[in-house]
């Protein structure tokens, strides 16, 4: 009996051995799925400062991040597929250099960014001028006063002065773009032309068909 109990022993010391052997092989397997691979680099070479964001991909996933110090950056990309196209972005720019994703090893790169394309200046357009004949529809009334109501047809200040001139107006006053009445005095010459400035520069280019008040 006690041969029987000794070798009932043994062999479940065995079978324990074999489980734990079992699970140690499965553990090293599991280890092994991972694939690491440093990237790095020198800041002051390439494109890299202090401060910079380097970001590393493969196939457009996010394999590892760094920001750059006084020395550089490093990249401990935890798992990636040996042949894989690993590419940079350096705050949030496109990099010039790749490399290739090799596990358990090290790839120093220097990293550096295509020239930014110039912004191209607008051309600016010119608004044109409102057409119209430059006169009156009707002259103005002024009846017993000293002010008439009149609609000018379009056309330029000049334009505009002619015809309160030939009505007998000496003023016209007219609402800009935001509502203000401006006025223009057509005897107003030399020193005295600036008090027309306000005017001239609501309707730099010209009026359009508008409602206006003359006065004598």
């Amino acid at each position: 009996m006690t041969l029987i109990r000794n070798i009932g022993v043994v062999a479940a010391l065995l079978a324990g051995m074999v489980l734990m052997l079992a699970s140690g092989s499965g553990g090293t397997a599991s280890a092994q799925t991972s694939n690491p691979m440093q990237l790095y680099g020198i800041a002051g070479q390439g494109a890299i400062v202090a401060g910079d964001t380097v970001t590393a991909y493969i196939g457009g996933q996010v394999i590892g991040t760094a920001v750059a110090t006084a020395g550089g950056w490093v990249i401990e990309a935890q798992s990636g597929t040996n042949g894989a196209t690993v590419t940079f972005k350096v705050n949030n720019r496109t990099a010039t250099e790749t490399v290739t994703y090799r596990g358990f090893s090290a790839a120093e790169v220097t990293l550096t960014l295509p020239p930014l394309l110039p912004t191209p200046t607008p051309t600016p357009t010119s608004t044109p001028a409102p057409a119209g004949p430059g006169t009156f529809a009707t002259p103005p009334s002024f009846g017993t006063g000293n002010v008439g109501s009149a609609v000018f047809q379009g056309g330029n200040i000049e334009q505009l002065a002619a015809a309160v001139t030939t009505s007998g107006g000496s003023t016209v006053w007219v609402q800009d773009a935001n509502g203000v009445w401006r006025s223009y005095k057509t005897n107003a010459t030399g020193a005295g032309a600036f008090v027309n400035n306000g005017f001239n520069s609501a309707f730099a280019g010209g009026l359009g068909t508008t409602a206006v008040f003359v006065t004598r």
